[in-house]
């Protein structure tokens, strides 16, 4: 069974990194740039692991850490510059 990932960010490259090196190692991968879209995704697809960027224009990947946890038990590694 495939495993999903998530990963919100605003840096385009780094997601690219990311997603072409979990995708090597078998992962689904799918990408959000901001909180707004991450939230849509959130509803439809139950994830394995999320990997958030802690600042972003959208707003603190914190507070969307409590939007995840009300909506499912997905782990959270946050990604920051902080």
């Amino acid at each position: 069974m495939q495993k999903n990932i998530l990963i919100i960010d605003d840096d385009k490259r780094l997601r690219e990194l990311l997603k072409d090196y979990l995708e090597d190692k078998k992962f689904e991968v799918y990408l959000c740039e901001d909180f707004i879209d991450a939230k849509e995704i959130l509803s439809f697809i139950l994830f394995d692991l999320i990997i958030l960027d802690r600042m972003m224009p959208s707003g603190d990947g914190i507070n969307l850490i409590d939007f995840i946890k009300r909506n499912s038990n997905s782990p959270v590694i946050l990604l920051t510059a902080m």
